[in-house]
């Protein structure tokens, strides 16, 4: 708890020194007294310089009302019991001038300590005169300077800064280079001066561009002699053939005769017929032949009981038709001494045969 030791009159109520416990909260700016019951009772101001003594360390503080701050402050040693501070804000007796305490940031106002010279007011003469003193203001030459400038004639100086500001207008609306700053000089060296349409391409980007495929109306950037459309549908038919020759056809309606209205397979008479009239010949395949070798479009005759013959035994003689397309070879063949009809295909370009597939039996 803490308790007033010493305070001013009833008027101003000013704190003079204040003691309590080390645990205490030390008051700022001011202290509430209160009666047995906790009720307010009087506002006590602190004084700045005013004291608190802890009871129980024997430490002595000092307030700094400047600051609202309790500093701790030594005790002296010896008889006389005194206190000192060299905290300059806890001085209770600081100096002033005109009545105004010295103590924080002050103006001359605020100490009464107007200018006692006016602008206006002059020098007094013996301060200018007199050669040898030592408050002299200023010397003769001084003097005829300074009234020399009271008549200066600065027609001169208007012009010179006249012709200047001209000039430099000049210069900032010249627009055809007057430094002659080259591009180089701005790292601009490498740079050409020329319209977007005739900008060149550097020697990569022509050598890339000439080993480009030149564009083919109808064939995107291709120069095949067929689309991806056509190249698809070429292999869809000759998967058609390849699969056509491998079945085994049945049921089908031959034509004794072939006309120009023929809808419908020959009958070997009319197969014969064709064969021996055919005028597109390529050659004989004799008995040392081999019907594997046949690759060429064309018509063929065999006899002497060449290899690969289609059916069982050996075909004495008949006639072989050939179409080769994209590497794919459809054979057709008919046997004179059976009157019969086969097909096979080679999808690898002649290198692998399927199977012989009798497409009519003979009569």
């Amino acid at each position: 708890m803490i308790t007033v030791i010493k305070q001013g009159n009833a008027y101003n109520r000013r704190v003079i020194s204040l003691e309590g416990l080390s645990t205490d909260t030390k008051p700022v700016e001011y202290f509430i007294e209160t009666d047995s019951n906790g009720i307010e009772v009087a506002r006590v101001y602190i004084e700045n310089g005013s004291t608190f003594t802890e009871i129980d360390t024997g430490k002595l503080f000092m307030y700094d009302a400047e600051n609202n701050t309790w500093c701790e402050i030594e005790t002296s040693g010896g008889g006389g019991g005194g206190t000192g501070t060299d905290n300059y804000n806890l001085l209770s007796n600081k100096p002033q001038i005109n009545g105004t305490v010295l103590s924080g940031n002050k103006t001359s106002d605020n100490l009464g300590l107007q200018n006692k010279i006016s602008a206006t007011n002059k020098i007094d003469s013996d301060f200018v005169d007199d050669e040898n003193s030592q408050n002299k203001f200023m010397s003769e030459a001084e003097k005829t300077k300074l009234a020399s400038l009271v008549n200066y004639d600065d027609t001169e100086v208007k012009e010179d800064i006249s012709d200047i500001e001209t000039s430099l207008n000049s210069h900032k609306s010249n627009k055809t280079n007057p430094h002659e700053v080259t591009k180089a000089q701005v790292g601009l060296g490498n740079v050409d001066n020329t319209s977007d349409v005739n900008k060149p391409i550097s020697t990569a980007t022509q050598t890339a561009l000439d080993n480009k495929v030149n564009k083919v109306d109808g064939k995107g950037l291709s120069t095949n002699d067929f689309t991806n459309a056509d190249k698809a549908q070429i292999t869809t038919n000759k998967n058609d053939i390849a699969t056509l020759a491998e079945t085994k056809q049945e049921n089908l309606t031959f034509d004794a005769t072939p006309t120009s209205n023929s809808t419908n397979p020959v009958t070997s008479g009319g197969l014969y017929s064709m064969f021996r009239n055919a005028v597109n010949r390529q050659s004989t395949i004799g008995g040392t032949g081999d019907l594997n070798d046949a690759k060429v479009s064309g018509f063929y005759k065999f006899n002497g009981s060449p290899a690969n013959t289609p059916s069982t035994g050996t075909a004495a003689y008949g006639m072989l038709i050939v179409f080769d397309y994209d590497n794919y070879i459809l054979q057709l063949c008919y046997r004179f001494d059976t009157s019969a009809t086969y097909i096979r295909a080679s999808s690898s370009t002649g290198s692998s045969w399927g199977t012989w597939k009798e497409l009519q039996s003979g009569t």
